[in-house]
């Protein structure tokens, strides 16, 4: 029998247990808050362009209805002519192309749409992105979007 031997440590025999865990469930954690600030953040704005595309799209049935609607959200014009066989064009000056894009497919399902002069026979979404897109750098959100909505009937 002898004396138990010496490990060569100095201090405690046994390092603190868990101490690796504590460390990890406190990254954890704070990966996790991070996550749910920025998935905050993103709906927001998220959702205040969808917002927006919205209210545009509300502002092309307002000025096809009769509405006054002078300016758009964008600050660009609103302009609506009606023809002698009583259809109803309206036109907006100023769109962003991203909202160009969105509200252009909208208002597609319920009428005709020109972007920037230019009347597309088959209209896809990928398509109404091209002419949205296709102005130079300067000029990429100053959109010309021209809506005819379908008679009633």
């Amino acid at each position: 029998m002898g004396l138990p031997q010496h490990s060569g440590r100095k201090g405690k025999a046994h390092p603190r247990r868990g101490t690796g865990r504590k460390i990890a469930l406190v990254i954890l954690v704070l990966a996790i808050a991070a996550t749910v600030v920025v998935a905050v953040v993103q709906t927001q704005i998220s959702g205040d362009a969808t917002d927006r595309v919205a209210r545009l799209q509300q502002q092309f049935h307002d000025a096809a209805n009769g509405v006054p609607v002078p300016e758009n959200i964008y600050g660009g014009t609103m302009v609506v002519k009606r023809s002698p066989d009583s259809s109803i064009s309206v036109t907006a000056s100023g769109i962003p192309a991203k909202v160009c894009t969105s509200v252009g497919f909208a208002l597609s399902k319920e009428g005709v749409v020109v972007v920037n002069g230019v009347l597309s026979p088959r209209l896809s979404a990928a398509r109404l992105s091209e002419m949205c897109n296709a102005n130079d750098e300067a000029n990429r959100d100053n959109n010309t979007l021209m809506w005819t909505p379908r008679p009633a009937g």
